[in-house]
């Protein structure tokens, strides 16, 4: 049965007033919504159900259901760059990590979510926010040095839909690409884990280097083809010394994890 009515002690939405002390307690899941939009009515009645059935839960994982109401906090939407509704995103006290992007929304997916990251030891890593990525910014001339063999350490790529990422810690809006905020997160611990090993990050704007993204055959990060697909960013080695056969794709598909592409770097390194 759905919930029609909201259960006892259901929390008011969140608003520019307490947010920010809200968030300053644990983890959150935010729901930014709006009471007009047709699939935010649709979710209701789900968010009401999870909250509920996980409200004793939330306290022993320290991640609690939140909302916004982005009619009545128009500015807090605003600040949080929400461009559709309803968006529901993680966050921790230093604010925004990843949007949860599974399709449908159900209270099972949704409770998976939250014991899923509430168990990930980086999300509560606040001093991870305040630290810097050690990933270095390629123009397509560096890349192209690096594929003709001039690099003396091996250098793990990513490579991103958009034109304009210096650092790749910068805020950025990426079109059609959901996961391209959590990577960046991700791809800031790649690259301290990976300087620990001597291994070099860099990473690539494919808007800027049509020919070379699409010679690799990540064509989806120059320009969009479905506007209805999402994109994500794509991640390859180059290894040093060698002008042939020194480029190796990822090959595991994405993960907002840092662990798999930290050990390929690692294991391709070493095999070679």
């Amino acid at each position: 049965h759905m919930l029609d009515e909201p259960p006892e002690g259901f929390p008011e939405p969140l608003n520019p007033t307490n947010f920010k002390e809200e968030l300053s307690k644990g983890l959150h899941i935010i729901d930014f919504y709006s009471p007009y939009c047709p699939h935010c009515k649709h979710l209701a009645p789900v968010w009401m159900e999870t909250w509920e059935e996980f409200k004793e839960e939330s306290k022993t994982l320290n991640i609690t259901f939140s909302q916004v109401n982005c009619i009545e906090s128009a500015d807090l939407c605003g600040d949080e760059n929400i461009e559709y509704f309803p968006e529901i995103r993680l966050y921790n006290p230093s604010g925004y990590i990843k949007s949860f992007t599974e399709t449908p929304r159900t209270k099972e997916s949704l409770i998976a979510f939250a014991r899923r990251e509430s168990m990930d030891p980086n999300n509560l890593d606040t001093d991870l926010d305040s630290a810097k990525s050690e990933s270095q910014y390629l123009e397509g001339f560096d890349f192209l040095e690096l594929i003709a063999g001039k690099a003396t350490r091996p250098h793990l790529v990513s490579f991103w839909p958009t034109k304009d990422m210096k650092n790749s810690d910068d805020s950025l809006e990426f079109k059609n690409c959901d996961k391209c905020h959590e990577f960046q997160r991700t791809w800031k611990i790649i690259s301290r884990q990976l300087a620990v090993d001597d291994i070099n990050t860099g990473h690539v704007n494919c808007e800027s280097n049509p020919t070379i993204c699409e010679e690799l055959g990540f064509g989806d990060l120059v320009k969009i083809t479905n506007h209805r697909a999402d994109r994500e960013p794509k991640v390859a080695l180059v290894l040093p010394n060698k002008t042939s056969n020194n480029l190796f794709d990822y090959p595991n598909g994405y993960s907002a994890k840092s662990d798999g592409y930290v050990d390929f770097a690692r294991r391709t390194f070493t095999n070679s």
